[in-house]
């Protein structure tokens, strides 16, 4: 049997669905633009096309800068798909006049063989999708690719590779894809987020049950609490086109809060749920207490029966959420759309109906929970609430 001898006949690199002169991403390193390699090796015995696997193929490429084949030290190259993929914007260059015939010829080749199905492009060749992520801020990167088969090496770069291909000559064919890395998104920055506030004052609250019972000194009736909600409080969203939040974790989300002698139950978008809580708060507004709890992406948002809100002048007040009462637990709880895309928060209130009364035997939350996320292109920030002025929750972006 004759020996295999491989020869070149294609190798090339283009950006996976674009025709474009540059394609832009972010420095983040997380930020990933997929580019299909093509390559084709020949047996020169007989011509017929060396079957090599994808596995195969995949250990002989590499990318490589195209002016001298040296290495790219701001990009790394992968073939595993991850989280943040795609081009911020792929813009054409205003100085392709400036490339030299080979490079020009390149470029109306790309166009011509991106306007064929695959199969169509070149026939049996082998097209690798791989993926570039940037690590540094950079206004240009030229990025051809390289193939080692044995002890040669073949690159698409501008003056090609000394390596004989086959029995024949060296092999030329320029081919590059042209990158630029960005600053990523600075999160902290006002105007790159939008902030919807609908619980701005008192009367945003719906009242849902008005005869909340209110025991004093641990007995009777003497009183009508209220029960209130808004099922969306405030809404975040990322202001700049095309962005939005993807990956949220939320921090120093509460356990079971016992300690007020009240159990929220609620089930949140991270798929925690039951007991858990995001913060809660007494306030003495307009002569009445008020006992408010604060959901972060929680679909269902409510307290359990015979929870009590503690509070406290010369006598004690609580108000309780009976053991039957399911009036406001089960029929009036928050339960907003939730939209992965953006962070939605809501809002319980139960209005102790007795003058100058302040809280007692329960304290606020420590911390309200943040929300470090990624965007679709994998920028970070990070969210953080406060209530300075009830009910109004006010964030801090960083």
């Amino acid at each position: 049997m004759a020996d295999i001898i491989p020869v070149l006949e294609t190798l090339s690199i283009n950006f996976l669905s674009s025709n474009a002169s540059q394609a832009i991403i972010y420095a983040n390193g997380r930020n990933q633009l997929p580019v299909a390699i093509t390559v084709n090796f020949k047996n020169e015995s007989d011509w017929t096309d060396i079957d090599y696997t994808d596995s195969e193929l995949q250990k002989m490429i590499s990318i490589v800068q195209y002016r001298t084949g040296g290495t790219l030290s701001n990009l790394s190259f992968s073939y595993t798909k991850g989280d943040y993929v795609g081009a911020v914007q792929f813009t054409r260059l205003s100085d392709d006049e400036s490339l030299s015939e080979d490079e020009a010829f390149q470029k109306e080749y790309d166009k011509y063989k991106s306007s064929l199905t695959e199969d169509s492009i070149i026939p049996r060749s082998k097209t690798i999708v791989g993926y570039i992520s940037c690590s540094k801020v950079t206004s240009s990167e030229l990025v051809a690719v390289q193939v080692k088969i044995g002890n040669k090496t073949y690159n698409s770069t501008e003056n090609g590779t000394s390596s004989i291909n086959g029995s024949g000559g060296t092999w030329k064919n320029p081919s590059y894809i042209n990158l630029r890395g960005i600053q990523p998104v600075d999160y902290s920055n006002r105007a790159n987020y939008n902030v919807i506030s609908y619980l701005n004052n008192r009367d945003d609250f719906k009242r849902t049950v008005g005869d909340m019972h209110i025991l004093k000194n641990g007995k009777g009736n003497n009183f009508n609490g209220n029960a209130e909600k808004i099922d969306v409080a405030l809404v975040i969203s990322l202001a700049l086109p095309d962005h939005h939040i993807q990956k949220k974790t939320y921090n120093n989300r509460k356990g079971s809060y016992t300690q007020s002698h009240f159990k929220v139950y609620a089930n949140y978008a991270d798929g925690s749920s039951n007991n858990s809580i995001d913060y809660v708060m007494g306030h003495n507004a307009k002569s009445y207490f008020q006992s408010t709890i604060y959901g972060v992406d929680a679909s269902l948002l409510g307290v359990n029966p015979n929870s009590r809100f503690y509070s406290k002048y010369t006598n004690e007040y609580c108000l309780l959420v009976g053991p039957a009462d399911y009036r406001f637990t089960y029929v009036y709880a928050c339960r907003p759309a939730l939209d992965s895309k953006k962070i939605i928060i809501s809002a319980l209130n139960f209005e102790t109906t007795v003058t100058q009364v302040t809280q007692w035997a329960w304290s606020n939350s420590t911390s309200f929970t943040s929300v470090s996320f990624y965007d679709n292109f994998g920028n970070t920030g990070k969210f953080e609430f406060e209530i300075k002025n009830w009910p109004a929750i006010e964030v801090k972006a960083s």
